[in-house]
């Protein structure tokens, strides 16, 4: 399959090319009297898809869509490289389930208006398909896809696709179950391999956002632990100080003590100065007067 890349949004014109041998030129319109499916599209090349084949989907819901004039849109026969086109749309286009934390009504509003999109470009690029075209369409080439994966495996489902004879080596499937994937394998509506790699971008698209979700997630429990060091380290900081203050306020106590044990130390030697002074002024008294006694006994 030919992917094709440059599509724009639903309000700019779009630079999307077809897939390899389909004809942007060719696709008269014929409207007439219809049931919610889109008008015959002449296309020149490529294989036809029948829509008489049962579909795979579920709901059976057609949107009375009408163009201009109020004309209904006609049935449809989608051509092989239509239905390649419409895939790449899609794919170009994105898919809603990949947006998380909407609510309901969000979701429905967003999914109308991407298959208002997808019926745009088409209708760009020559294909006169409704919005409900496009997404019946569609979806029941997503449920055949499922569909089979659900009974050979992804990878097996590869193989399969390819090679058709290999059903016959696999006794682990039931008659009923084979008869299935036959069914779906001669389906002119498979297109296994686009549908493929439309999935292997959703995943690829997922796989990102979920990188980067990781990523932001990553940063955030940085900017956490750096916030928690930066508290941590304040209150180092905040004991730091108090365990400082504590010190000076030791320091200068001990040095007040000091002062005062060093003033009563000198207040001690004073006191033992001024003893000793009187003990000599005493000492000196005591000799004057046995000097006065003994000269009175003499005369």
């Amino acid at each position: 399959m030919v992917m094709m890349t440059g599509l724009g949004n639903e309000h700019r014109s779009t630079g999307l090319t077809e897939a390899k041998g389909s004809s942007q030129k060719g696709f008269p319109i014929n409207f007439g009297k219809g049931k919610g499916i889109s008008p015959v599209i002449a296309i020149t090349d490529g294989s036809m898809s029948e829509v008489d084949e049962p579909s795979y989907n579920e709901d059976g819901n057609r949107e009375k869509c009408k163009g201009k004039n109020g004309w209904p849109w006609k049935r449809m026969k989608w051509k092989d490289n239509v239905v390649r086109l419409l895939i790449a749309v899609v794919s170009c286009v994105g898919d809603e389930e990949g947006v998380e934390g909407l609510k309901r009504k969000s979701r429905i509003l967003q999914k109308k208006g991407k298959w208002k999109t997808v019926s745009k470009i088409m209708i760009s690029k020559g294909c006169h398909v409704s919005p409900q075209q496009c997404e019946d369409k569609f979806n029941d080439l997503n449920k055949r896809y499922k569909k089979l994966n659900d009974i050979l495996g992804r990878g097996t489902s590869c193989r399969v696709v390819e090679n058709h004879s290999l059903m016959d080596s696999m006794p682990h499937l039931s008659q009923k179950a084979k008869d299935d994937v036959k069914k779906i394998l001669n389906s002119k509506h498979l297109f296994y391999q686009e549908m493929c790699a439309y999935h292997n971008g959703q995943e690829g698209t997922r796989s990102s956002m979920v990188g980067k979700d990781r990523i932001k997630r990553q940063m955030v429990q940085l900017q956490e632990e750096r916030v928690k060091l930066q508290t941590e380290a304040f209150e180092l900081e905040k004991q730091r100080f108090k365990w400082v203050q504590y010190c000076s306020k030791k320091d200068r106590e001990l040095e007040r003590l000091r002062l005062e044990k060093e003033r009563r130390r000198m207040e001690n030697e004073q006191s033992i100065l001024q003893l000793r002074r009187k003990v000599v002024e005493v000492g000196s008294l005591g000799i004057d007067r046995q000097s006065q006694i003994d000269m009175c006994s003499h005369s």
